[in-house]
């Protein structure tokens, strides 16, 4: 997993990382916030994963 951050005047954070996972992945997955989310999944194969995000620090 390799991941490129570029921070910008110290509030708006982007963020840019690129995966691929080869095998087998299982995971549980609990979120907690305005519902409650609970979710077990299984994932075989290849697959490529691409996260793009911007994360904004209010305060």
């Amino acid at each position: 997993m390799s991941a490129v951050q570029l921070q910008t005047s110290g509030v708006v954070e982007v963020f840019v990382g690129v995966g691929v996972t080869v095998g087998v992945s299982v995971g549980v997955d609990v979120a907690v916030g305005v519902g409650v989310t609970v979710g077990v999944g299984v994932t075989v194969g290849v697959g490529v994963d691409v996260l793009i995000g911007v994360l904004v620090i209010s305060g």
